[in-house]
């Protein structure tokens, strides 16, 4: 080779180095751009970010970003964050501190997902309501949510489905099929709640405040958060816990159901017309999908009764989805 052709291969290769160096020198590695990106408010890096944490074991961390992006929809980090919260993480060795139960916030993040059709928080799911794990043991739910999961993968089927199915009895396998049935995704995701329910004869009253603090007033006795009390339901004492009290609102706890109540709204069972059933509402009658206004307070409130089962009634209350549950009629 001529020295002429060394000399030009050699100047090729420091050209292409010096392209190299230009083009790539600036980039930063993978994970350092994710956590730019995160930091930032990229949500589905926080979310990808806390998956790169949980596999360092680092729980303390990965909560943290779970939960950033959790709150802002993302359908991974809400499952994973339900997950962590179930039960809990211990600490580890020269990474992380313990991340301490909080199962009932758990069970609230896998409902949210579940509800958005994320297949693994709904298998997360029915281990929670055939176990009992954060909520009380509900083999119908469990059914619902097992169901669901496995129509999007067959192998749920028989790994999870069809052992339930063997423990159940035929009156709890039709309940469970007539709520995959009703099952519309989205609508099961509330604010704090995912299933929004008022129990017929339990009527809250505007509170007041005592020592700073607000007060529920239900069935004429007095709750301040946090306190129990028993109150008179069709006859028989009901054992009821107050969670929280929101403005228009509380949140109880009634053997072992999550509840909110919303002030002024009563729900009873109506009589049959034209062969349907129907529902009355502060005083007002609704045949399935009629529209109408109901006092609350004092004010008008717009509400469309959707569908009547059993135990409950599905409405629309200003734009939001609620099931009421029915206890006597």
């Amino acid at each position: 080779m001529s020295s002429s052709m060394r000399f030009s291969a050699l100047a090729g290769l420091v050209l292409q180095l010096s392209f190299c160096w230009h083009t790539h020198g600036g980039d930063l590695p993978e994970l350092a751009q994710l956590k730019v990106d995160a930091e930032k408010g990229n949500t589905e890096a926080q979310s990808r970010l806390a998956d790169r944490y949980l596999s360092s074991f680092e729980f303390v961390n990965a909560t943290k970003w779970y939960r950033l992006a959790a709150q802002k929809g993302n359908l991974n980090a809400q499952w994973n964050l339900g997950v962590i919260l179930l039960k809990g993480k211990p600490a580890f060795p020269n990474r992380s501190a313990a991340v301490p139960p909080e199962p009932e916030e758990g069970l609230e993040w896998l409902l949210k997902a579940g509800a958005q059709e994320h297949e693994r928080a709904q298998i997360d799911l029915g281990h929670c309501y055939r176990d009992g794990t954060a909520a009380k043991q509900d083999l119908a739910e469990a059914y619902k949510w097992y169901s669901l999961a496995a129509r999007k993968t067959r192998t749920w089927k028989p790994l999870y489905l069809d052992p339930l199915i063997l423990r159940m009895t035929k009156e709890q396998i039709a309940e469970g099929q007539k709520r995959v049935e009703a099952f519309i995704p989205g609508v099961e995701t509330g604010e704090r709640l995912v299933r929004a329910e008022v129990m017929s004869g339990l009527v809250l009253k505007s509170g007041v405040r005592s020592k700073g603090q607000r007060m529920a007033i239900i069935n004429s006795l007095s709750f301040e958060t946090g306190e129990e009390g028993e109150v008179r339901l069709g006859g028989r004492p009901v054992k009821v816990k107050c969670l929280a009290i929101g403005e228009r609102s509380a949140t109880f706890e009634v053997e072992g159901q999550r509840l909110e109540v919303i002030s002024g709204l009563v729900l009873k069972s109506g009589s049959r017309s034209k062969g349907q059933r129907t529902v009355i509402i502060n005083n007002r009658t609704f045949e399935t999908g009629e529209e109408g206004e109901v006092r609350i307070g004092e004010r008008l409130v717009k509400v469309k009764f959707l569908a009547i089962g059993e135990r409950s009634a599905t409405f629309e209350v200003e734009g939001r989805r609620m099931e009421l549950l029915l206890i006597g009629g």
